[in-house]
């Protein structure tokens, strides 16, 4: 039989999630097909730096002369995000989530707008 391997994480919502969450059926370039195949995960290879890497690492913005005006937190589930945006503004700085798709123009924003 084959199988599957994922060596991350898989974001709420994907395929890979869908998969690890033991989906019979998925929906591939619009077609429906049947999962037949083995599904495993083995964690711990993560490149991604965690919570406290991330505030350390944004900690020296924070300390900068010039911080920057807003810190987009894109990464990770909305929960994380959300539990993140605290630490951040008690960081010093503004924290932002923007909505699934939303557009954001830089330029407004460095304009005060």
């Amino acid at each position: 039989a084959m199988t599957l391997l994922f060596v991350g994480y898989q974001g709420q919502g994907t395929l890979g999630a869908h998969l690890q969450g033991g989906a019979r059926t998925v929906t591939l370039d619009g077609a429906k097909r049947e999962v037949r195949c083995r599904i495993r995960t083995i964690d711990g290879f993560s490149a991604h730096a965690d919570e406290s890497e991330l505030l350390d690492w944004l900690g020296h913005f924070a300390r900068a002369e010039r911080k920057p005006e807003l810190v987009f937190l894109v990464h990770g589930d909305p929960e994380a995000s959300a539990a993140l945006e605290p630490k951040v503004k008690a960081l010093g700085l503004e924290p932002y989530r923007p909505a699934w798709r939303e557009t954001v123009e830089l330029d407004r924003i460095a304009d005060g707008g």
